[in-house]
């Protein structure tokens, strides 16, 4: 990607040169977690005998938290006959944490809103329900999320965050998808994993 900028405007006032083209080059890491936030293991809701419904929320960075990605509890009351989630907690939360940090807070400083959060974490108690190499793979374990801005009459403010994190972002799976199927707006599915593929698909209606 390349972008021209003023140098009078960037950096003062130069007369040797009117611009020049500037190179940006794809970060290889995700973004570092702020100390403010990272979780340690104590911060993170324990596999027995816990369950969420009766706890507050836990922040994951500073626009969202672990109820904006689970609608249900993570750790059923120990004489509940519901199973436990496939994935232990701890993977769970720092996939959330990582996703919050490498696609949703910069989305929402680069769009200036937030998006409607329409699926976060997927419930199963068993992992061969589906393959795990797909998107409901990476919802499972927290890696993955579908977005949209229900009120964007234009839709711009969903194509812009699709081309936003196909920059800016290191994905493995970003899909955009205007069929209105499944909501009533269009949807980007994002997931972000230490494979990175950057793989990226446009479903239309």
């Amino acid at each position: 990607m390349k972008i021209l900028v003023s140098p009078e405007t960037s950096f003062g006032v130069i007369t040797e040169f009117d611009s020049f083209d500037l190179n940006f080059v794809q970060r290889k890491d995700f973004i570092q977690i702020s100390d403010l936030y990272k979780l340690s293991d104590a911060d993170i809701p324990k596999q027995g005998g816990f369950a969420n419904s009766t706890t507050e929320s836990l922040p994951l960075s500073p626009l969202f938290e672990d109820e904006n990605f689970l609608n249900f509890t993570i750790n059923p009351f120990e004489d509940s006959t519901r199973g436990r989630h496939c994935y232990n907690n701890n993977i769970v939360y720092n996939n959330l944490q990582r996703l919050c940090y490498e696609v949703l807070e910069p989305l929402v400083d680069f769009i200036g809103e937030r998006p409607t959060i329409n699926s976060g974490v997927l419930f199963s108690t068993r992992v061969n329900v589906v393959e795990e190499d797909t998107f409901i793979g990476d919802q499972l374990k927290g890696n993955g999320v579908i977005l949209s801005f229900p009120n964007d009459g234009s839709n711009q403010k969903i194509i812009d965050s699709f081309n936003f994190i196909s920059e800016f972002c290191l994905f493995d799976r970003l899909i955009y998808d205007n069929t209105l199927n499944q909501y009533s707006v269009p949807t980007i599915r994002v997931s972000v994993s230490d494979k990175k593929r950057k793989m990226k698909l446009k479903v239309r209606g």
